[in-house]
């Protein structure tokens, strides 16, 4: 009887050669991931402080808008100046805007970079953080044009607003 001798020469494994390039490859694909990562949230970063900044523009045109509209409008005569306690002094003037309306003296200034706003008998209140610039144009009365600039305070990103309003008794 005849034994076979049976040569085994298959070793199980990986080379070192083959662990190195799978160590490379992987470490590509890691370096890659991580730095989508950080763009998306830097990215996230940069469109949540746009919203705030888009929100803020929102509430403040909203509000100011609504009351403008309602600038000298059921004014008790004798009690109070009816529209723009403040005159326009040329085209463009930038804050504080004071008007009287139904509730009474209505005030807006840019203290900072913080829009305030004042009510009778009340201390300015802020409605909106991060104005950049607030701007009030008078030169087409009853047309009151207004423009608040809002900015971003980490990115490089500004949201501009500009307004006609059509103001009821402005003088």
């Amino acid at each position: 009887m005849r034994l076979k001798y049976i040569k085994q020469n298959k070793a199980s494994g990986f080379t070192l050669i083959e662990l190195l390039i799978a160590m490379v490859v992987f470490a590509i694909i890691v370096a890659a991931m991580y730095g989508v990562l950080i763009n998306s949230n830097r990215n996230y970063a940069i469109q949540n402080e746009v919203v705030d900044a888009q929100n803020n523009l929102r509430a403040a045109v909203g509000l100011l808008s609504r009351e403008l509209r309602m600038a000298g409008y059921n004014v008790t005569p004798g009690n109070v100046t009816p529209g723009f306690v403040t005159q326009p002094v040329g085209p463009t003037v930038a804050s504080p805007l004071q008007f009287n309306t139904d509730l009474g003296l209505i005030e807006y200034r840019l203290d900072g970079t913080n829009l305030q706003r004042r009510e009778p008998g009340g201390g300015f209140q802020t409605i909106a953080e991060n104005i950049e610039s607030f701007v009030i144009d008078y030169d087409d009365l009853p047309n009151v044009i207004f423009t608040i600039r809002a900015f971003t305070p980490n990115f490089d990103r500004n949201r501009e607003a500009t307004v006609t309003v059509k103001v009821r008794n402005p003088l």
